[in-house]
């Protein structure tokens, strides 16, 4: 009796066990969440994260030592639009690096038929996570096509909070 209660288990176990060996990058299974793909010892990726959380998002890292390049690969993000992290929003939206909050709500309203998301390429100095009150720098917002085009949408001109 005591056995095959044991091995009642074994599958999930298993299961388990095999899922955390995976070399694919985890996609976000959880709703309502950004799975924040970043480097292991970038600091600007938390405080988006913080600032994403503060404005009402929820918010949590994937970190890597290598491999970053494949997951926006996989994503879709175009090479000029790459940036320090990526965000996956419920599995399926595409945020690219210091997106501010605002947008990511009024993408998430209202998705654009033929996008994937939102990026902010670089790091620029007035983008959420980056700016630290002093210097701010007016910068550009783009939407992110499932072509793998990327177009304009509008310039970000005044902070909003790190």
């Amino acid at each position: 009796m005591c056995k095959r209660f044991l091995f009642s288990f074994l599958p999930a176990v298993l299961t388990l066990l095999l899922g955390a060996c995976s070399s694919q990058p985890p996609t976000n299974s959880t709703e309502d969440t950004m799975v924040v793909h970043q480097g292991a010892f970038c600091g600007c990726c938390g405080r988006w994260m913080d600032h994403l959380r503060r404005n009402g998002l929820a918010a949590r890292g994937q970190s890597y030592t290598h491999g970053l390049a494949e997951v926006r690969d996989r994503l879709g993000v175009p090479q000029g639009m790459r940036s320090c992290h990526t965000g996956v929003w419920n599995g399926k939206y595409v945020f690219e690096g210091h997106v501010p909050a605002r947008y990511i709500r009024e993408y998430l309203e209202n998705p654009p038929p033929g996008t994937i998301g939102l990026a902010v390429p670089g790091m620029p100095a007035g983008s959420p996570g980056m700016y630290s009150g002093e210097g701010f720098e007016p910068y550009s917002l783009y939407l992110l096509e499932e072509s793998g085009d990327y177009r304009f949408l509008t310039t970000v001109s005044e902070p909003e909070g790190s």
